[in-house]
């Protein structure tokens, strides 16, 4: 799979300003805005030049110097509303030389004291409780009451208001861009939406992830774009019941609560032929794990992956999981990629390079290289018939509360597993080494 190249027929172009009177005008202060986006009488559904997206155009999002927001949406930020054509995709990217960040959370302001209580202030927030709340771009800690706020950034939300910590006036004290509460669900969402580029945006502080792959979503592409600081998963196929030809590619995720790129239960179960592709990505600093797909017929590769279960434990740097009987886990290959530096969180055994994760069979491992991983290298946990060759690993098993301290482990939980033994695995021309007291490879039950 490759990114299109075409002639578009019509442009439009969105700015955080733009009145909509003349959007297929490059002119910040005529563009769409984040609602006219989502707006579905704005979208149509065939390729001509009928002045509403759809098949073969392009969405230009432009910078005029505030990111792309929108306050009056109750669930997410921007909804695609039509779906593209094959050879014919909707395709969404920034203007050459602009720098639009598409931003899902708000900036709450009109701070006042909190009657007598030194320094803690108050504001009208209602409805909904923020999963996060940035200061001038700084992540606040969330406190459990009032009483608890005691330092600077401090935040908590109760009853349609929510309070933070200042030494200061709030709204005179952060003003790059201020108070921002994450609120919307979303930064960009295709619900059974299909052939879809997504280009070189930037997306951030959603409430739960940055871009949604949802239901019947396949043939699209992410490229070239950054995901952070989402409350939940970067990038989040979730139900997806599509067949497949998806690439997510070059792409900067970081930062998020959860994972970087997920298919979570009921992931995503593509095809022979028509795989998902997540290649050449860099994915770090993200709460959970880096890649976790439940899927079949998924291609990792060549992506680099590092320092990931920062905040939650039971995490890896790239896992493909499935659940007990549910068929995924099937015909994927993982290759070319380098994972580090992955936490464990003190959990036994977590924190690994990559993993092949309960009935995950038939899948293959090869050409990979991992170090100084809180886990071991790769582990294969109640999977069979999986290769496993080529790769190299060394200074893994790092971590805390390990009760097996391996570069390489296939392992079952007791003499049959719970769910299924590990059978047929193949370990073949790998480099590990171990350190004293390690084992290279281990074979066994989980202990």
């Amino acid at each position: 799979m490759s990114s299109y190249s075409w002639g578009y027929t019509e442009t439009f172009y969105v700015c955080q300003g733009g009145d909509a009177s003349k959007p297929e005008v490059n002119n910040c202060a005529t563009a769409y805005d984040a609602a006219d986006f989502s707006t579905p009488g704005n979208w149509g559904t065939d390729d001509s030049d009928d002045g509403k997206i759809g098949p073969n155009d392009l969405v230009v999002f432009m910078d005029d110097g505030g990111d792309i927001r929108n306050p009056s949406a109750t669930s997410g930020l921007l909804t695609i509303k039509q779906s593209g054509l094959s050879g014919k995709p909707i395709t969404l990217k920034k203007k050459t030389g602009d720098t639009p960040i598409i931003n899902a959370s708000q900036i709450i302001s009109t701070w006042t004291p909190v009657g007598a209580q030194n320094n803690k202030w108050q504001a009208a927030l209602s409805n909904q409780e923020p999963s996060q709340v940035w200061f001038d771009g700084v992540k606040g800690t969330k406190k459990t009451s009032l009483i608890n706020l005691d330092t600077d950034k401090d935040w908590y939300w109760d009853a349609n208001v929510l309070y933070q910590y200042s030494t200061s006036d709030p709204d005179a004290r952060y003003t790059s861009p201020g108070t921002e509460a994450s609120l919307q669900g979303w930064g960009i969402n295709l619900d059974n939406k299909s052939y879809i580029v997504i280009d070189g945006l930037t997306i951030k502080r959603s409430k739960a992830y940055g871009i949604g792959f949802i239901n019947d979503s396949h043939n699209n592409i992410v490229q070239n774009s950054t995901i952070t600081q989402c409350s939940a998963d970067g990038i989040s196929f979730w139900k997806n019941s599509g067949s497949g030809n998806d690439l997510i590619t070059g792409n900067l995720i970081y930062d998020n609560y959860q994972s970087g790129i997920s298919a979570r239960i009921n992931g995503h179960n593509a095809s022979s032929g028509h795989e998902v592709i997540v290649s050449n990505n860099t994915v770090s600093y993200n709460g959970e794990y880096g890649i976790y797909a439940f899927g079949n017929y998924w291609i990792i590769e060549k992506n680099l992956v590092h320092h990931n279960g920062q905040i939650i434990g039971q995490s890896q740097g790239i896992s493909t999981q499935s659940l007990l009987d549910d068929g995924s886990g099937q015909h994927n290959i993982i290759r070319y990629n380098v994972s580090h530096s992955q936490s464990n969180q003190g959990i036994a055994a977590d924190g690994c390079g990559y993993t092949f994760d309960r009935q995950n069979n038939n899948n293959e491992m090869y050409g990979n290289i991992g170090y100084n991983n809180d886990g071991p290298y790769i582990s294969n946990y109640e999977s069979s018939n999986n290769l496993i060759y080529n790769n190299t690993c060394y200074k893994n098993s790092q971590g805390s509360g390990l009760t097996i301290k391996a570069e390489i482990k296939v392992t079952q939980f007791g003499a049959v597993g719970d769910w299924q033994e590990a059978e047929n695995v193949t370990i073949k021309n790998n480099a590990a080494y171990a350190d004293t007291g390690m084992y290279a490879v281990y074979i066994g039950d989980e202990v």
